[in-house]
């Protein structure tokens, strides 16, 4: 999604690779197909299918206004400790000096419960310690409190992936259960983790193919068309931030259409986000979502009209 014009978005950077790799060479119609956007106005054509850049030497990368304020505000976060170090984000704030935090002046949060951000101290040490095994390919001895409040104890698991939603902030732990031979998805402020252990290569390589065949198995997509009014595509976005998901622009039509997927017991989830989207989304495949949806509007009219 181009966020701020079109030489200055996420093509930026992919434009100034290609630039800055051809060293004078003629860029040509093929390298012009790998990008989103027209860049014909930065180039002149020497001959057929043979372009220049209007400019000469490398191009630095450059940070623009609206970037600098993102970063203050993200700066501003608690949980940017988990990814960067006291240092780090010391000598970033020593750049950003006379940027205002336009971001968080302007912000009202509702709705929110417990969240990660509410409880850091236990994120950040769960985080590192969980990260480390993924790193090290290390097992845990773990406890896990559920949404009920009951425990599971005493349970071997060997973590695999972390994953974040923005809109519920919260960082989730995927993990092979070596008690249960599954794979597992937990809250990731819920565990506790007791101790580390050594992993045989053969629970290593299991856990590794479950998570693969889960995946190629149980994921499944839904791709919608996302109108801008009403802020669509920023609610959008940020709903399913969550999610892995796929983009596409079509230019000549001025349509974006957003490929999600995600795990089969995910799908209750993503239909009471698309309902909650209203009329800036449209679901175009598959039939059966589309279908389960008109039926659930059909329902609440019928029931509140």
């Amino acid at each position: 999604m181009r966020i701020f014009n079109p030489l200055t978005g996420i093509e930026f950077g992919k434009v100034v690779s290609l630039l800055n790799s051809k060293n004078n060479e003629y860029i040509s119609l093929a390298d012009l197909s790998n990008f989103n956007i027209d860049i014909s106005e930065i180039l002149y054509e020497v001959e057929k299918n043979k372009y220049l850049p209007i400019i000469s030497g490398p191009i630095p990368y450059f940070v623009t206004k609206p970037e600098k304020v993102w970063l203050k505000n993200v700066l501003t976060d608690p949980k940017i400790r988990l990814f960067l170090s006291d240092i780090t984000i010391e000598k970033l704030n020593e750049k950003l000096v006379g940027c205002e935090d336009i971001i968080s002046k302007n912000l009202v949060v509702k709705g929110k419960g417990i969240t990660d951000s509410k409880n850091l101290e236990t994120v950040e040490k769960n985080f590192k310690e969980v990260l480390n095994c993924i790193i090290n390919e290390l097992g845990i001895i773990y406890n896990y409190r559920r949404k009920d409040g009951t425990d599971i104890l005493n349970k071997k698991s060997y973590p695999l992936k972390i994953e974040y939603s923005v809109k519920d902030d919260i960082f989730y732990l995927i993990h092979y259960s070596i008690d249960e031979d599954k794979i597992v998805k937990g809250i990731l402020s819920n565990f506790t983790i007791d101790e580390k252990f050594l992993l045989d290569d053969e629970v290593k390589e299991r856990g590794k193919n479950y998570l693969k065949n889960f995946i190629k198995k149980d994921i499944k997509k839904v791709t919608l068309e996302v109108y801008q009014h009403k802020n669509g595509l920023e609610r959008t976005f940020y709903l399913f931030s969550c999610f892995k998901r796929k983009v596409k622009y079509i230019k000549e039509e001025n349509r974006y259409l957003l490929t999600i997927y995600y795990y089969f017991y995910e799908e209750m989830e993503v239909i009471h986000r698309i309902l909650s989207l209203g009329e800036t989304v449209k679901v175009l495949s598959p039939l059966e979502l589309q279908r389960e949806i008109v039926s659930r509007i059909k329902k609440a009219k019928a029931k509140y009209l």
